[in-house]
This record gives structure tokens, sequence and C-alpha cells, in this order.
């Protein structure tokens, strides 16, 4: 939630902290995100014509689940806790690495079966 279109709440461990948008971002319409000023102009790269339309990529929301488990946090290779990145290596058999913030270690989803169990890789 958004607090005076400059700053927004993030939970961690259960507490609220208020946390500025990052530079050149304020709150949307919505009051749930930081994002770009909607007449922020963004250049088209193909026809390089500057065009107002919104720089933030959202979710689909039909997705599926494909690694870690949804809405649940836990101590298993599973259940990630503020999963803060992701990497596919498309050079070596589509593994997918989640950096798993509040656990302090990186996953890495076998690209072959993502639905198996993650790895821990680094820290954990």
């Amino acid at each position: 939630m958004c607090v005076r279109y400059t700053s927004f709440y993030q939970c961690a461990s259960g507490t609220p902290h208020l946390m500025p948008c990052p530079a050149g971002l304020v709150c949307n319409s919505d009051g749930k995100l930081c994002d770009w000023k909607p007449t922020e102009p963004i250049v088209d790269c193909v026809s390089s014509q500057k065009v107002n339309c919104r720089a933030t990529t959202r979710w689909a929301t039909n997705g599926h689940v494909i690694v870690g488990v949804d809405s649940e946090s836990g101590r298993d290779s599973q259940h990630l806790n503020a999963p803060g990145g992701i990497f596919i290596d498309t050079r070596h058999g589509n593994n997918v690495y989640v950096v798993d913030g509040n656990k302090y270690r990186v996953q890495k989803f076998l690209g072959n079966s993502l639905a198996s169990d993650g790895i821990t890789v680094a820290g954990g």
C-alpha cells in the first residue's frame, strides 16, 4: 500500500516497514506499487517514437506455479521465503535459479523437471 505517492509499506517477518519508492518512481493510481509516472515518455526501440505507456510489466493472474509452493513459506527446498531474483540458464538445460532472500540461499531447479525439489547451491 502506497503512502503519499512517494513511499510504500513492505512487510518483513510480520513487521511493516515504510520504504521510499526508488528514484524516478511514484505510487501508481491503484496505490499498490511504485511505478513510472503514466505520462513519462518511453521510446519505442523499433520506430524511435516516444509513446506514453506503462513501463511496468505485470504478472499474469492465471499463471501456474512451476517453482516453489504458492503462498506458503517453509523450511524445505520447495518453500521460498521472499524470493528476490530469478535467473534461467538457457545454455545448460534451462535450469532456474532463485534467490531465496529470507533464507539467505540460492535454489536451483532443474529445467527438465521444474516440479522437483530445489537444490541449495549457495548459502542456506
